[in-house]
């Protein structure tokens, strides 16, 4: 598991713009502390700081999981980048009450055909907003921006897979709206998925689309705005996306598998009018 003493690392090579849906992904497993080899070919081999784990690594074995994987919870950020002088990378988010999580942030270093991973120390993250930033030297050095990173950030110790929602940002993040984005990749062809968002408490359906023919190995992007298909704004609190997906038939399965898998993470209305996210007015 992710806080045992093996880290699964998505590998990735990414497109896109805000939501940086990468176009192929595998998932490796590697032990704490890369090997020497490493450490001589790497100028920043993926190794333990103060406050993170961060660095380069490169795979050992190719293990695929699941037939569907959640690659990245974001809220969209529109901060242009370009020009931008911070010495400093930041993610922040919102916890409704003091938690426990796992944060990982990744991407594929193309030139050198390794992999760019940060993790922060520190798992124990007060309510309201929380911040966390580190040196921006390791990403800039492989011309890593904000946009190219996947984020995933995690619960400890619940029973449904329960996900924070990251901002990634150098300057200041910058919204009009607010948007989640949740990237995934099947692992193999999908015929049909249905997903629906659902209040936690209740069950009440909120929001509910699909979508088809979706490739084998091609991340999607799933978008919820906050609100309703009356387009009306949905107050804050607990909420689950709810996933169904109908893999096309194989030779082993030649009716096709129907997978559910749920998300929960916590919605806050305000969001926007809280230090996350400061005025677009005035830039």
């Amino acid at each position: 598991y992710m806080y045992s003493k093996f880290y699964f690392i998505f590998l990735i090579i990414f497109s896109g713009l805000n939501c940086s849906i990468p176009s192929l992904i595998f998932v490796n497993i590697f032990p704490i502390g890369a090997n020497q080899q490493l450490h001589a070919q790497t100028r920043y081999p993926f190794k333990e700081y103060e406050d993170r784990k961060e660095g380069i690594t490169e795979e050992i074995d190719l293990i695929k999981f699941q037939k569907l994987s959640l690659i990245s919870a974001t809220i969209e950020n529109n901060e242009i980048t370009t020009g931008v002088s911070s010495d400093s990378f930041y993610l922040s988010f919102y916890l409704e009450q003091p938690t426990r999580i796992y944060i990982e942030v990744k991407k594929k270093v193309n030139r050198i055909d390794k992999f760019y991973v940060m993790q922060p120390s520190k798992n124990d993250f007060s309510d309201h907003i929380n911040r966390f930033s580190w040196p921006s030297e390791i990403p800039l050095y492989y011309n890593i921006t904000v946009n190219d990173l996947l984020s995933v950030a995690e619960i400890y110790n619940m029973e449904m897979t329960t996900i924070v929602p990251l901002v990634l940002f150098r300057n200041r993040p910058v919204a009009d709206s607010l948007v989640y984005i949740f990237c995934l990749i099947p692992q193999q062809p999908i015929e049909r998925l249905v997903y629906k968002i659902n209040t936690f408490k209740t069950d009440q359906l909120v929001y509910n689309s699909q979508l088809t023919e979706l490739d084998q190995e091609q991340p999607f992007y799933i978008i919820w705005d906050g609100k309703d298909n009356g387009n009306t704004s949905q107050k804050s609190g607990w909420y689950y996306l709810n996933i169904e997906a109908l893999f096309e038939p194989t030779l082993d399965d030649t009716l096709g598998t129907s997978v559910p898998i749920n998300y929960k993470f916590y919605h806050k209305k305000e969001l926007l009018e809280s230090e996350l996210f400061e005025p677009t007015k005035g830039q």
